[in-house]
């Protein structure tokens, strides 16, 4: 029934099929030098999907997964995001890169 509901709902064009395709996201705030803020958004369970960072200064960017030897790592040719654990390396090319940590276990 629900499958069915979901059918008629896109064929009315009442709500876009992108929009039941998002996946779930995961905020995680990291703890940086200074007492600054950075705060990550990651796609649960996804992680060919782009990161959002909200660095503790500027406004958020969206960056893409990037090849990473080991843990995880996101850019786009200017700021890059760099983590294992629960830490990250924060650079955006315009200051020396931030180290932050989570906290989480």
């Amino acid at each position: 029934m629900v499958t069915r509901l979901r059918i008629v709902v896109l064929a009315a064009g009442l709500i876009p099929a992108t929009a039941l395709a998002q996946p779930q996201r995961n905020t995680v705030v990291f703890a940086c030098p200074g007492g600054a803020r950075l705060s990550v958004e990651f796609a649960v369970g996804d992680f060919t999907q782009p990161a959002v960072v909200h660095p503790p200064s500027g406004p958020a960017v969206s960056l893409k997964p990037q090849p990473a030897a080991d843990g995880f790592r996101y850019g786009d040719g200017t700021r890059e995001l760099r983590g294992r654990g629960n830490d990250v390396t924060w650079s955006d090319g315009a200051a020396p890169p931030l180290a932050c940590t989570s906290g989480r276990r």
